[in-house]
């Protein structure tokens, strides 16, 4: 496990681009920290669910995000190993040893939605050129805060329209998957 994580997270990509520096810096962490402790010595082949539920008692059971995060990037670390490689080598371990699975972590504080009067309180205290954001980040349908700094107003003043043309991070063209033309 100890030599195999470093080619794995070199090469882990995340819908097909490579993983960004602060990803792949948590993911880095996750490992060095919470897994290689533990499996860092024992060979990919060897490690069991049970291996896999010893190591997960020994955590701290207050640290539900922590472990969770841990977890993932094991799990993936091993679902990578028991597949074919990119070039056809046979997987590295004959089949994926996870069957169980935490719990999702529960939120330690509920966020209470605001009225449609303090949304227009937000608005109004907004410097002019900023408050449309604020009814498109409460109102525009999941908008991410890339999406929102690349909107430019167009249109007509009787029907004014706003326009992403790029967003912020440089993907471009319209969204896939969530329901948006």
């Amino acid at each position: 496990m100890g030599e195999y994580y470093k080619t794995w997270l070199e090469h882990r990509t995340f819908k097909g681009r490579p993983l960004k520096a602060g990803t792949q810096y948590r993911l880095r962490k996750d490992i060095e920290n919470h897994i290689i402790p533990y499996f860092g010595n024992m060979r990919l082949i060897d490690i069991t669910q049970a291996d896999i539920d010893c190591w997960l008692a020994t955590m701290p059971d207050e640290q539900e995000a922590m472990k969770s995060n841990a977890l993932r990037a094991l799990k993936s670390i091993l679902k990578t190993a028991s597949k074919p490689g990119e070039h056809g080598e046979p997987p590295l371990i004959p089949q994926y040893p996870c069957t169980r699975s935490l719990p999702r972590p529960k939120r330690k504080s509920e966020t209470i939605p605001a009225t449609p009067e303090q949304v227009k309180n937000i608005h109004d205290a907004m410097p002019e050129r900023y408050a449309m954001a604020i009814y498109l980040a409460v109102f525009g349908d999941g908008l991410r805060i890339g999406e929102v700094c690349a909107l430019r107003a167009g249109g007509h003043r009787s029907r004014p329209a706003y326009h992403a043309r790029a967003a912020r991070q440089g993907h471009h063209g319209p969204r896939q998957g969530r329901g948006h033309p």
